[in-house]
């Protein structure tokens, strides 16, 4: 927490405004509904690893394309399996607020690239909001933080 919070104080000394981020993999690489726990029927057979370096690719890609075009913004991540343990991105991200419809169009972009039109891929595959500079980032995700943590724990002492 204290490495977010020396984050966006020095995103606020920039005059940078923050999101937070929320990037998900394709229905095919999610093994089982969250609601009635069936089967999805595209499923591919990803795993959970190589769902997080899909992930990590679509991430890089996109900070590439950034990078080239003069974008600097700072960050951090926390990785957050779903049910089925196919791994999602939540990120604070900040950046020059000239530079932030840039910034999201070109994350969504990459967000969306593979299989953009399948039902859901517009709203559930990338989300962004506004961080409100009134609350302090830490509130928004500690209680991410604090799931990993629990299950980073949980998964330590049942793997001994």
């Amino acid at each position: 927490m204290v490495q977010i919070r020396g984050m966006e104080s020095y995103a606020e000394s920039l005059g940078y405004v923050g999101y937070f981020v929320t990037l998900t993999c394709p229905s095919r690489m999610h093994a089982y509904h969250k609601k009635s726990g069936r089967p999805v029927e595209n499923y591919d057979g990803t795993s959970p690893r190589k769902a997080q370096c899909y992930l990590g690719r679509v991430w890089n890609s996109g900070m590439r394309k950034l990078k080239r075009d003069g974008i600097t913004c700072m960050g951090i991540r926390t990785v957050e399996p779903h049910h089925d343990a196919t791994p999602h991105w939540h990120v604070v991200i900040f950046v020059d607020p000239t530079h932030a419809s840039a910034l999201l169009a070109t994350l969504r972009e990459y967000a969306l690239h593979d299989c953009p039109n399948e039902p859901g891929a517009q709203t559930k595959r990338f989300d962004a909001k506004l961080i409100d500079p009134a609350k302090a980032v830490q509130r928004n995700t500690s209680q991410h933080m604090y799931r990993k943590i629990l299950t980073a724990m949980a998964l330590a002492t049942t793997t001994k």
